[in-house]
């Protein structure tokens, strides 16, 4: 297990110091497929699901 997190670990290391803000490339790759179903998400506003700032 702690090989796992490690690893993990080391990728978002390696994103971060890549790309100053993954989030939005993150929320995007799974519309990439289907973009059709982003609009279905974008309905709900962004303090139902926690996020704040």
């Amino acid at each position: 297990m702690n090989a796992a997190i490690h690893l993990i670990q080391d990728r978002f290391e390696r994103a971060a110091s890549r790309c100053a803000e993954v989030t939005p490339l993150v929320d995007q790759a799974p519309f990439e497929p289907h973009p059709e179903t982003q609009a279905a998400f974008s309905m709900w506003p962004a303090s139902a699901a926690g996020i704040s700032g």
